[in-house]
């Protein structure tokens, strides 16, 4: 087992605490995904985001059988790919294959993750069944170029606490870059048009 350093509660804090609640919210309150989004932004924002993905897969790819070991991913069976993947593919023309806002779902996400920890805690191996469908042996079998941004950005406590702390370094580096994308996806995104009454049909 590894040593537990400050460098592992850090990161834990950061990038497992702080920055998959802000996601959450700014998920949230990012209004629906326009049918034809800036080509130019989604293709921009999407060299950034294979450059950083690369460099993610570069430093934590060794990690991938801390995954296939747990036997099933803290977010269940439900679809990763979220509006700031909806927002890229569809201004670069590669279409997704599925969306599912579930993973979204915050109370859900809380209970199944108080779930899954008292699981591993108990040392109980449980069912798998809410597996998820893109987990092997190795890790994660979809390529790299279609792997959501939610993953790529997601490392649970085991994963975190297996990791070498000088990689844990490396890899904030780039999950600020991952953060910038998905702040200016939420930017870029029009906000949505309020009704205004008429004049007319105002009390006077």
């Amino acid at each position: 087992m590894k040593k537990v350093t400050k460098q592992h509660f850090s990161f834990f804090f950061r990038w497992f605490l702080h920055y998959n609640a802000n996601l959450v919210w700014l998920q949230v309150r990012m209004p629906r995904i326009p049918e034809q989004p800036d080509e130019h932004i989604a293709r921009a924002l999407d060299s950034r985001r294979m450059k950083a993905q690369l460099k993610i897969f570069d430093i934590a790819g060794g990690y991938g059988h801390v995954c296939s070991s747990c036997g099933r991913c803290c977010l269940a069976k439900v679809e990763r790919y979220t509006g700031f993947d909806q927002f890229i593919h569809k201004g670069t023309g590669k279409p997704l294959r599925h969306f599912d806002s579930t993973i979204l779902h915050l109370p859900w996400m809380i209970k199944n993750g108080i779930r899954n920890t008292m699981t591993r805690l108990l040392n109980h191996k449980g069912s798998y069944k809410e597996s998820c469908r893109y987990l092997g042996e190795s890790g994660c079998t979809l390529p790299l170029e279609k792997r959501p941004l939610l993953c790529t950005s997601w490392f649970c406590p085991k994963y975190i606490f297996a990791m070498h702390p000088a990689s844990l370094d490396a890899l904030s580096e780039q999950l600020v870059e991952i953060r910038s994308i998905h702040r200016e996806i939420a930017k870029t995104v029009p906000p949505r048009k309020k009704h205004k009454t008429p004049m007319s049909h105002r009390l006077p």
